[in-house]
């Protein structure tokens, strides 16, 4: 059994892939798994999936038709051996001591999470900057979302690149990603958040986020439709376990938020019947702050420049539109 299984989900990645694969199989810890979902690429990412797999036999391929990153993590998840679990997206990059440092804080606290924070790489302008964790989190103590609610929704982010799992806790649990495109790993990280006995932080950067144009600044697609049934599966899932009431303002803002966010990429045509199922399944607590929070363009002007007040879980915000593309910037 490897110590580690390492799923990345791969889609047309060739421009940066070699550099994700680099950094892990020269991870300081050599006992890992490399379990590449090929997720029906159409570019030359199979090709060198198979020449590094040739070469390091940790590596294993699988190819299936393209049917987004939840599907292809939850196949990875049935696939892996390891003892514990990490993912990392093919567009990005890991520090070569990450994962010998996160299984050692896993096996010495007897954790079922280990977090650490990760650098933001702006591909535009070749700069790294460290993001912060957004509460605050003691390294080497032992905690779980009762002693701090506020980590459900706002540690680090809802994404899982940046964490480790003990697999058997995510497989005993019945723990998955949504089938959807966007936002698939909220649910997962959610689940795990509140399921989990013993999380330990690192307040150290070991994993590396790329943002480039093309993901700075996201197409309309109607993909954006379904974070609804995300935020819902959030929603029925905290129901089910009787923790809404004591959830409930938490739930409410991450509901707001995520749904706002998604409203510039939302087609234009799709937009009102958006707003329309948003205010049709939700509180009107959370729809009035979906409407705060909401990032789009109501005239042809501020579709080019436009500079809005707005707010983040207590945090003052500023929303910068430039020649179409839009900022988050805190105050």
């Amino acid at each position: 059994m490897p110590k580690v299984s390492v799923i990345i989900p791969v889609y047309n990645v060739e421009k940066y892939l070699r550099q994700c694969l680099d950094s892990l199989i020269n991870q300081t810890l050599a006992d890992i798994e490399i379990i590449c979902i090929n997720d029906g690429s159409t570019d030359g990412s199979l090709s060198i999936l198979e020449e590094y797999a040739s070469k390091d036999e940790r590596i294993k391929v699988i190819s299936q038709e393209n049917q987004g990153q939840g599907v292809a993590r939850n196949r990875g998840i049935e696939l892996s051996s390891g003892e514990y679990i990490g993912f990392v997206d093919p567009d990005d990059w890991v520090e070569l001591n990450m994962y010998e440092e996160m299984y050692s804080k896993a096996k010495s606290y007897d954790s079922d999470i280990v977090e650490a924070i990760y650098n933001q790489y702006y591909e535009y302008s070749k700069e790294s900057k460290i993001r912060p964790n957004a509460i605050l989190l003691q390294e080497d103590t032992i905690f779980n979302w009762k002693e701090n609610p506020d980590y459900i929704f706002k540690s680090t982010n809802l994404s899982v690149w940046n964490k480790l799992y003990e697999s058997a806790f995510i497989k005993n649990n019945n723990i998955k990603f949504a089938d959807t495109k966007l936002a698939q790993d909220h649910i997962f990280t959610i689940k795990s958040r509140i399921f989990a006995n013993k999380i330990i932080f690192i307040n150290k950067p070991l994993y590396n986020y790329r943002i480039c144009k093309g993901s700075a600044c996201k197409k309309e697609t109607l993909e954006t439709l379904k974070v609804i049934n995300i935020v819902n599966l959030v929603k029925d899932f905290l129901q089910e376990q009787n923790l809404l009431p004591e959830l409930n303002k938490y739930f409410i803002d991450y509901a707001a938020l995520t749904l706002g966010r998604q409203f510039v990429y939302v087609p234009e045509k799709h937009k009102k019947k958006f707003e329309n199922d948003i205010k049709k399944t939700f509180s009107k607590e959370i729809f009035n702050k979906y409407k705060l929070y909401k990032i789009g363009c109501k005239n042809n002007f501020e579709k080019i420049f436009s500079l809005k007040n707005s707010e983040l879980f207590g945090e003052k915000l500023k929303i910068l539109t430039l020649c179409g593309k839009q900022f988050v910037i805190s105050k």
